[in-house]
């Protein structure tokens, strides 16, 4: 197998910087969640977008690992909250 083909790829280090990102605003939402008094309704909607957003983050990694666009960065930092909004939305019309 040549070298770089396989399942192992190197990232972006702006990658990096936006994964640190997303996972202390994670620890703060999830906290967050804990936290308030609604029968651990926020919890269960973050642990039930967070599935979509890391699949889709591994998705986009997977795609352009070396020179990520500015829309890729910022859905990698923020985009858990528009997750977030989507799984509360989906839940508000069943």
């Amino acid at each position: 197998m040549k070298p770089g083909t396989g399942l192992r790829k190197e990232i972006s280090p702006r990658y990096r910087t936006a994964i640190i990102v997303f996972v202390c605003l994670e620890i703060l939402l999830l906290a967050f969640g804990l936290l308030l008094f609604d029968f651990g309704q926020l919890f269960k909607v973050t642990l039930a977008s967070l599935i979509p957003f890391v699949w889709l983050t591994f998705w986009i990694v997977w795609k352009r690992p070396m020179n990520p666009t500015k829309i890729d960065i910022l859905f990698i930092q923020y985009g858990h909250l528009l997750c977030i909004v989507a799984i509360f939305a989906v839940g508000a019309f069943r």
